[in-house]
């Protein structure tokens, strides 16, 4: 049932295999894992009926409440700083605050006015520019109007916008949006963050790096083990020893000491 290259195809290939209906179930973000694929296909055969939908993760036992916890990048690449070696300080300084404005904030999130979006009752929309591009799909048509992030507001209505299917008729199921009231139904309502931007000291960055890569390494190749079937889950507390044996602990130590280094900064 499993995909033998699970752990080393691409997303072209996944889609690939998906939109020739060689895959039935697979894990990707929405709106490309639902209306994005359907989207493929149905430029392919018009009349086709495909249309994924979201589906629950699987719980241990019935009842059993799913916690998340928001996928933090260690950097996004969304900040911006003026450097010494500027020219034009000032100048920089009003190119980041007019992102903040009001005129800056929609172009940022929503492009250029009667091209990308129109207001329609006091609401932004997207045009028919966008919704109706003859190579694209409405969320990469859109994408060349605006970034999805960056040094300024972000405003989240346009990415629920971006989310819905719009070649469905009136009255027709949005599994887009399905999709989401679903995966949260069985959440606890908690979504914890995860760990911010620690530092190692200098005297520990060394044995943090190189302890922490030879972990990481052996979960990859025993996670792929497990999932397979090659390495049978009889191991399972083998190799949760075989990691404390690696240094885990001493790890957990480090990122423990960082932590608290980190809530001794932003207190």
């Amino acid at each position: 049932m499993l995909d033998p290259d699970f752990m080393v195809q691409d997303a072209t290939t996944m889609h690939t295999k998906i939109v020739n209906g060689e895959v039935g179930a697979w894990v990707q973000m929405m709106p490309i894992g639902i209306g994005g694929l359907r989207g493929q296909v149905l430029a392919l055969d018009p009349d086709s009926d495909f249309y994924p939908i979201g589906v629950l993760n699987p719980v241990k036992e019935e009842g059993q409440q799913l916690r998340y916890r928001q996928g933090n990048l260690a950097y996004t690449a969304s900040g911006a700083a003026i450097t010494t070696s500027c020219k034009d300080i000032a100048t920089a300084c009003r190119v980041l605050d007019y992102a903040w404005s009001d005129e800056g904030n929609m172009l940022l999130n929503w492009g250029i006015e009667g091209e990308s979006y129109q207001m329609v009752d006091g609401w932004p929309e997207l045009t028919e520019q966008i919704l109706n591009d003859s190579q694209y799909t409405p969320s990469e048509a859109f994408s060349r109007y605006r970034n999805l992030n960056g040094p300024y507001p972000q405003d989240h209505t346009q990415r629920l916008v971006l989310k819905r299917d719009y070649s469905l008729p009136d009255g027709a199921v949005d599994e887009n949006i399905a999709a989401l009231d679903l995966w949260s139904s069985n959440a606890n309502g908690s979504v914890r963050a995860g760990l911010p931007s620690i530092t190692m000291l200098t005297e520990e960055a060394s044995e943090y790096a190189n302890t922490y890569n030879e972990l990481s390494t052996y979960v990859e190749e025993m996670f792929s083990k497990f999932i397979m079937g090659t390495e049978p889950l009889s191991n399972f507390e083998q190799y949760q020893q075989t990691l404390k044996t690696m240094g885990l602990d001493r790890v957990l130590e480090l990122q423990e000491g960082a932590l608290q280094r980190y809530y001794n900064r932003t207190a």
